[in-house]
């Protein structure tokens, strides 16, 4: 299987697609974190060094869709898979290769957006303020997101033999949960109750008790939110992009088990699968 990942990679490098994105998230690490300078020092906003240092969790769950649903779909339109099986690989270890390979190429996003972020906010707005501990469990959990993106991306490319119909499946699927994630959050936000205010009619003061918001969510409905928030890639990456996870290490957690089912599910329908 080492043959195909080295072979996957040597054809990753003539990619056009694979520098594309490797260029916007360099220069996304760079823009973003002169970006705040620009904020903290020009409109006296408070940013820390870490404020921005997981948002390369978004440009990832944009980017790998398009890059993981094209580089395979390539291989399905080239005759490269069938050839690979024809030629005596076995059909897990040519999923897995390709699994392997996008979750290289997406650990190289995400460090290309890093590195770039470091050496310019760290030198401009200092050092981390929250400590190294959060910044290793948040850094481990967008790892395993980015690799459960990788399975989940793998899998729809890997099993559609269209190029435009897998590109179009992940890259819909990829905003759907971001979509979802965005609403989960803000619903889980809702304020439990409508502070008093007043305001003037007629020239008579008038004052508005605190009410309850009818929009708030509680009991279990809560609960089965809160849940959904934390497993839905979508709502990892709302969470983890800001740092406001209560336990990053819940979320590597679910994203393993998203990572398993879906690798083992690809593997088991992909050796079944007809090629021709």
């Amino acid at each position: 299987m080492s043959k195909l990942v080295f072979s996957n990679l040597s054809r990753t490098k003539r990619d056009l697609i694979f520098w594309i994105c490797s260029i916007i998230s360099f220069v996304a690490g760079i823009f973003v974190s002169v970006l705040q300078y620009i904020e903290t020092t020009v409109n006296g906003y408070e940013n820390e060094s870490e404020s921005a240092l997981f948002a390369f969790v978004i440009i990832t769950a944009i980017l790998f869709p398009v890059f993981v649903s094209l580089f395979v779909g390539t291989e399905y339109s080239d005759g490269t898979i069938r050839n690979k099986i024809v030629s005596g690989q076995k059909r897990g270890a040519v999923y897995l290769a390709n699994l392997i390979t996008c979750i290289i190429v997406g650990a190289i996003m995400c460090v290309l957006y890093i590195v770039p972020y470091i050496c310019i906010s760290i030198p401009l707005l200092g050092s981390f303020t929250c400590g190294i501990t959060p910044v290793i469990l948040f850094t481990l959990a967008a790892v395993v997101l980015m690799i459960a993106f990788a399975s989940i991306f793998t899998l729809i490319s890997m099993l559609c033999t269209s190029k435009a119909y897998s590109a179009v499946a992940c890259i819909l699927l990829s905003f759907l949960l971001l979509f979802i994630g965005i609403y989960i959050t803000s619903s889980l936000n809702e304020p439990e109750y409508y502070d008093s205010f007043s305001y003037i009619e007629n020239g008579v003061e008038m004052t508005e008790e605190k009410e309850l918001n009818p929009h708030y969510l509680s009991g279990t409905k809560r609960e089965v939110y809160e849940f959904l928030l934390d497993f839905i890639p979508g709502g990892q990456v709302i969470q983890i992009s800001g740092m406001k996870a209560k336990n990053p290490p819940i979320l590597a957690l679910y994203s393993f088990i998203i990572i398993t089912f879906t690798t083992g599910a690809g593997l088991i329908v992909f050796r079944k699968k007809d090629l021709k």
